[in-house]
């Protein structure tokens, strides 16, 4: 995961404070290289000497963190994220450093607080990505006893990406909590020929968004069934696994897992198109995942291209995930 440093700061007369922030990535304490640049402007009401003074003790904990002195480092950090709650950066870094030491609730609940001061603050997402990612990758092995002589790789977040999100103020696909009138979301087994609906408003029974929808539908009723072709044909030939795996190595791991168990369930819920174009599509929806010895809640977003007639997969994103 990257530390944000921050440089000069210049000051306006409406008290702006403009940084450009570089991002640099530290692993297990040891500094890899600058990325890309940012440019963050934040309202402040804090005098000119205490800005200065903050920002001393920011740059004082990278310094810590980069000497590997990491308690001293989350000192720095905490009492920075009390005093000036505007800044994502120092939240971005103690989450970065209690990563590091293995204390992943700890970071998770460091990155949400970021992101309650700013929302679209993509660093932290992110950093939320690749610990989720990770903790998956780690209860899978588990729960399968997966025979891997490599042990998963400790999250690590590339550099920081524009999440470029769309408005969400499209048709909502409806959950299995409907009154009794509407249609229920189906539980899809490898037992059953029962296929797994998902019920949405009349508004969008027809049409580009409701054939995306059926695709959704499909996808997860191939997983549920363990039907390992079916499943792995919903994604491009573009597709772009996380954590940067090679493509066949991920085909690879999918077929694995999807195997593993007796049998799987899946339950999609509050399904929202909340972009769809000629050539590209973008869903997010709730994921319920119930295996014979394995189980998950996740909240998922799946973007899709459009392959001849056919919508197909190229990224696949968690964004949020509880493991039991």
């Amino acid at each position: 995961m990257p530390l944000v440093k921050i440089p000069t700061l210049q000051l306006s007369c409406q008290r702006k404070i403009i940084a450009s922030a570089t991002f640099l990535f530290l692993y297990c304490g040891i500094s890899i290289g600058p990325s890309s640049l940012i440019t963050a402007a934040y309202a402040s009401n804090d005098s000119t000497q205490d800005i200065s003074r903050g920002i001393k003790q920011f740059n004082r904990g990278l310094k810590l963190a980069k000497r590997g002195q990491l308690n001293r480092a989350i000192a720095v950090f905490k009492k920075l994220t009390n005093e000036f709650p505007q800044w994502p950066e120092p939240f971005n870094n103690l989450a970065v450093i209690y990563e590091q030491q293995g204390r992943n609730k700890d970071a998770i609940a460091t990155l949400e607080a970021a992101l309650n001061t700013h929302p679209s603050y993509s660093t932290a997402h992110q950093n939320l990505n690749r610990i989720y990612d990770s903790m998956a990758s780690k209860a899978y092995e588990k729960a399968f006893a997966l025979n891997n002589k490599k042990k998963s790789k400790q999250a690590k977040l590339s550099t920081i990406n524009e999440l470029h999100l769309v408005p969400t103020a499209n048709v909502t696909v409806a959950g299995v909590h409907q009154t009794d009138n509407a249609p229920k979301s189906v539980v899809a087994d490898g037992k059953t020929q029962n296929s797994l609906n998902i019920a949405v408003s009349s508004a969008t029974r027809e049409g580009p968004k409701q054939r995306l929808l059926d695709t959704l539908s499909a996808w997860a009723k191939a997983w549920s069934q363990q039907d390992v072709d079916a499943y792995l044909s919903f994604y491009s030939a573009q597709f772009q696994p996380a954590r940067g795996m090679a493509i066949n190595a991920w085909r690879k791991q999918r077929r694995q897992r999807l195997t593993a168990p007796k049998q799987v369930q899946i339950m999609l819920n509050d399904a929202k198109v909340i972009h769809i174009g000629d050539k590209q599509a973008r869903v997010r929806f709730r994921q319920s995942y119930q295996s014979d010895n394995f189980s998950s809640h996740a909240s998922k977003q799946l973007n899709f291209e459009k392959v001849g007639n056919d919508w197909r997969i190229v990224t696949e994103r968690v964004l949020r995930e509880s493991l039991q």
